[in-house]
């Protein structure tokens, strides 16, 4: 009889021990955030992007932007034309960048819209964006024809941690 009772508790304890390691894995939620294949293959292509203007890299951009690319900025009257914007992006590229909460909408086969922050660090300053990317796919490459970006507020300054040794 308690061989049995061991030997379910054991059964219990394998079976319920997959659930708790995805439990400890899981956000606060309570749900497992698992990207889709068009956030998947857009954040490879936008880490492409930003990689190629931290390498100062035309022919990388080449693959990605479309020959009519533009730059649309609230801050600005109308769009700024690649060769413009890539001027201003090479003239001072970022040290790091990281982009985060991206969702891609298919709007046609052939037109998905990409949206997501991005922040960008240049002379230890730190800048976040919101960037709305719009792609479009001709012949069997993705390539971007407009981005749409605004800067976001910045956070709210947190004073240091006392050391105690003040």
């Amino acid at each position: 009889m308690i061989h049995r009772v061991l030997k379910n508790l054991v059964l219990f304890a394998l079976a319920i021990s997959p659930a708790l390691s995805q439990e400890s894995q899981t956000p606060a939620t309570g749900r497992i955030l698992t990207p889709t294949r068009l956030v998947a293959t857009f954040s490879e292509k936008e880490n492409a992007w930003a990689a190629a203007v931290q390498k100062k890299s035309s022919s990388a951009l080449d693959q990605l932007l479309d020959d009519e690319f533009q730059v649309w900025n609230p801050d600005q009257p109308g769009a700024s034309p690649r060769e413009d914007w890539q001027k201003i992006a090479f003239s001072s590229p970022p040290t790091s960048f990281h982009i985060q909460h991206m969702a891609a909408r298919p709007v046609r086969d052939d037109v998905t819209i990409v949206s997501f922050e991005l922040r960008e660090t240049r002379d230890k300053q730190t800048k976040q964006s919101f960037v709305v990317d719009v792609w479009t796919k001709n012949g069997g490459d993705w390539k971007c024809t407009d981005r749409y970006i605004s800067k976001l507020p910045s956070t709210a300054h947190v004073p240091p941690r006392p050391t105690g040794r003040n």
